[in-house]
């Protein structure tokens, strides 16, 4: 159940992403490209994250909302998370409050 709700989450993520990218750029392909490198991004650091929390936490109990693979789901979309905020992110601006008042 919980893998279900981080598919969703993920499809979010990159629907986001392609949207402001698209806004951003003013083209279709470079939405096509950021999803492209977001998605292939999720399944490299899923292959590395989840061996490597098998190994760290072999002995999880299944369970209804929470398999044995759920953990590095959460590490992976966790990870993934911080890296399109940082990639594709970074760069935004906020106003402050001086800058709207004038």
């Amino acid at each position: 159940m919980l893998d279900v709700t981080l598919f969703f989450v993920e499809l979010y993520i990159l629907a986001y992403t392609a949207v402001h990218q698209w806004q951003r750029h003013g083209r279709i392909r470079e939405a096509v490209l950021a999803v492209g490198l977001s998605a292939f991004a999720f399944v490299i650091v899923w292959a590395i994250a989840s061996p490597l929390v098998r190994l760290a936490a072999p002995s999880i109990p299944q369970g209804i909302a929470v398999g044995p693979d759920s953990l590095g789901v959460v590490v992976t979309v966790a990870i993934h998370l911080a890296f399109v905020r940082a990639y594709f992110f970074a760069g935004r601006r906020f106003l402050s409050s001086r800058e709207t008042m004038q």
